[in-house]
């Protein structure tokens, strides 16, 4: 208690400005006019002889700078050193990862951390309209933690277009596989597979197919299918845990179909399109248990 009358009574001090002289004020100014900077996207407007702030709307893009450009632009115009941002391309397609430890925000209970510290959600709310305006979006936001036992915030942003890879695809491989819940059968014997938009485990910005181009007897895409199969099993204990095999063929599919890579993949063979499959272009399934 006593240091916090302690603090109510300096406080009183620094902002009573009809006790600072004249002198002390303009001495105030001259020291904090450099930290002024002329690139910020902040610019002052006057009204009736007052000065305020306008921020400046940032106008939304779908074509992505590229991401190390786009982490030095936050790094050089905003003060969030208490986020970590990085490049990461597991599968060639690059994106951007935020991190924020959250032992670092501050506990507002103590009013002098709290006023001089903007809050978590506000950085976030800058961050994702500068993203945006560069051509990436919001697809995942999640808590971790690391080894050493430490919470962090990541979010994360994928770039809204990306370039195609059909040519590599139609010229290497004549198959893809497509593994959905055996629930799931009669209305992809009846419509194919239909493009969709998903919100786990990260949100895409379009309607997609997933495809594999790989062997799905390998070991990786196996202990992928059996995380999936476990994550319905949670949500439906009624699950049984069987899943249906689908044997695409490419030159089946229509002919202005675009290939990407799926960012978030497992590997460099797990791509999308955004169209969907005909029934005819379905040559074979099999069911199967994970």
């Amino acid at each position: 208690m006593k240091l916090f009358e302690e603090y109510i009574r300096n406080s009183e001090k620094i902002f009573d400005l009809d006790a600072i002289s004249i002198e002390e004020l303009d001495k105030a100014y001259v020291d904090y006019a450099e930290f002024y900077d002329p690139s910020s996207p902040y610019d002052m407007i006057e009204e009736n002889g007052e000065y305020f702030i306008k921020e400046e709307k940032l106008k939304s893009s779908d074509i992505p700078v590229a991401a190390e450009k786009v982490i030095d632009e936050l790094k050089r115009n905003l003060n969030f050193s208490l986020f970590q941002f990085k490049v990461k391309k597991p599968n060639g397609v690059k994106f951007i990862e935020a991190k924020h430890g959250l032992k670092y925000i501050p506990s507002y209970s103590i009013l002098d951390i709290a006023l001089l510290v903007p809050s978590f959600e506000e950085n976030e709310e800058i961050i994702q309209e500068l993203l945006d305006a560069r051509g990436y979006y919001l697809s995942r936001k999640y808590k971790q933690i690391d080894r050493k036992n430490r919470e962090w915030i990541v979010i994360v942003f994928d770039p809204k277009k990306q370039e195609s890879i059909r040519d590599m695809v139609t010229n290497c491989y004549r198959y893809a596989y497509h593994t959905s819940p055996a629930f799931n059968e009669k209305s992809i014997d009846e419509n194919g597979l239909v493009a969709k938009q998903s919100s786990y485990p990260f949100e895409t910005n379009s309607k997609r197919v997933f495809l594999y181009l790989g062997m799905t007897s390998s070991e990786e895409y196996k202990n992928m299918m059996q995380s999936i199969s476990r994550k319905i099993k949670a949500q439906d204990k009624n699950f049984n845990r069987e899943f249906i095999e689908y044997e695409i063929e490419l030159d089946k599919i229509p002919e202005d179909t675009n290939f990407y890579a799926d960012v978030h993949g497992f590997g460099k063979e797990y791509i999308y399109i955004e169209t969907n499959v005909p029934v005819n272009a379905i040559t074979k399934k099999k069911k199967l248990k994970y």
